[in-house]
């Protein structure tokens, strides 16, 4: 699994690395909890949309993601 780098230093058990990945594995769409609803208002979905764009052309590597977000919270 292509994730696994990013997740095991999180993770200190395998049990968190199990609860991390299920991410992955998961139905889509994945359904929000409680505080992410609450989080995610009109202008969050605002920003979020924007930052779809640059991070279609982005290759998804964890230094280019970093630094595509970065340049995305700068403007």
């Amino acid at each position: 699994m292509q994730a696994m780098p990013g997740l095991k230093p999180r993770a200190k058990t395998l049990r968190e690395l199990a609860e991390r990945a299920e991410f992955y594995v998961a139905p889509r769409p994945i359904a929000l909890d409680a505080k992410a609803r609450a989080l995610l208002d009109e202008a969050a979905r605002r920003r979020l949309a924007a930052l779809s764009g640059p991070l279609a052309h982005t290759p998804w590597t964890a230094p280019d993601l970093e630094q595509s977000a970065h340049l995305f919270a700068e403007v």
